[in-house]
């Protein structure tokens, strides 16, 4: 049997995990919060502001990070076979995503709900209200309309973000077989998603429209994938050498996380919505200055690519399993911090690491038992494979 060919860019899997462990960390206190436990979530402070904007730059990155591989594997396809095939792409999506994506979520409304332990002081009893209407809204991957016209479902809010994905790959792989070359697919689609978005935002603002069009538009970060698209496509073909060979400095590499962290945390409240369009051209090249750069050999450690391979159910699994951290605490230890000078900080390091462990357990379960038979059928389905 003729081998496929497989592309794998060193130091994305230590970057994916670490997108994912911004969120984890971004979630912590908000939990803290739902759990009516001491908490900084929302109290104005610069510490909450920026651990809260961790996630949404996470997921952010994840959405960049995602338009740049799969665009690229679908020109690598394109130029292998002179074609996509558009229902193996299918294929490939629904074996990675949609066994644990459904897995969680009939444990997030059948299971966690029957479990006092989980209980979110608000949510939870809203719940029940219009119940089969959500948990359609997730089985038929629109997650966000749950947040948009009721209530976040306990634990597994953060799912929205999976749905966005599905939605804009149900499209994807048609456009990149429309694309014959250039750049000028890539902006009419950028500006066309824009300019939706700012009419939506006008018609909500000034016209009194219904606030559940803004809160889908939104969600809706498909500019994100569509820049990490365009970015895929010109390193793909070697454009702009000169401003590409110059993101494997190490200085430039500082110099955009540098730029991302002050637009995330220092950015105007009216350019709030649109945070996500500014930073996804850092992100990018971010993406790209990794892949050049031969220095960063440390982020292809065992463990790196471990924690990578386990990323997409530490992001699903991990607000369940803050909540696990968190009541499996020992009273004890909670008395003692309580009570003693520095117990505050003490057992929030406790929280922090504990979720992280608890939720890189559950995971790496995830993953052995379950994912990774799954993982098997898609490479049936690759033309072009990913990964090692």
């Amino acid at each position: 049997m003729k081998q496929k060919a497989t592309v794998y860019f060193k130091g994305l899997h230590a970057l994916r995990f670490l997108a994912a462990l911004l969120v984890l960390i971004s979630h912590v206190e908000m939990i803290k919060a739902g759990l009516k436990i001491t908490n900084i979530y929302g109290n104005g402070t610069f510490l909450a502001h920026a651990l809260e904007e961790l996630g949404p730059m996470g997921v952010s990155f994840f959405f960049v990070l995602s338009g740049f591989l799969i665009t690229y594997l679908l020109l690598a396809e394109r130029e292998k076979t002179q074609q996509i095939a558009v229902k193996k792409f299918y294929w490939r999506r629904i074996l990675r995503i949609w066994p644990l994506y459904f897995l969680f979520t009939f444990i997030a409304f059948f299971i966690l709900p029957e479990i006092p332990f989980f209980e979110h002081y608000y949510f939870s009893p809203l719940l029940k209200d219009n119940f089969y209407t959500k948990l359609a809204m997730y089985i038929f991957f629109v997650p966000g309309f749950v947040l948009a016209f009721f209530q976040t479902i306990p634990w597994a809010g953060h799912l929205w973000s999976i749905g966005v994905e599905e939605q804009f790959y149900l499209i994807w792989p048609w456009v990149m077989k429309k694309l014959k070359s250039g750049h000028l697919l890539f902006l009419v689609l950028l500006v066309l998603v824009i300019s939706i978005k700012i009419i939506i935002f006008i018609f909500v603002k000034y016209f009194n429209g219904p606030v559940w069009i803004k809160e889908i538009a939104a969600q809706s970060k498909f500019e994100c994938m569509i820049i990490g698209g365009w970015v895929a496509y010109i390193f793909y073909n070697k454009l702009y050498l000169n401003f590409v060979n110059m993101l494997e400095r190490g200085r430039v590499l500082i110099v955009l996380l540098f730029f991302v962290f002050s637009i995330v945390w220092f950015i105007p409240l009216i350019l709030q919505d649109v945070q996500h369009i500014i930073i996804a051209p850092f992100f990018a090249a971010i993406i790209v200055a990794v892949i050049q750069n031969k220095k960063l050999s440390f982020l292809e450690h065992p463990a790196l690519i471990f924690l990578g391979n386990i990323s997409y159910g530490f992001y699903v699994y991990h607000m369940m399993c803050v909540v696990l951290c968190i009541k499996l605490m020992p009273d004890a230890i909670n008395y003692w911090c309580e009570n003693n000078d520095g117990g505050t900080v003490i057992i929030n390091i406790l929280y922090y690491v504990g979720s992280f462990l608890i939720t890189i357990i559950v995971s790496a379960i995830s993953y052995y038992l379950f994912e990774r038979y799954f993982l098997k059928l898609k490479k049936k389905h690759s033309v072009i494979l990913s990964g090692r």
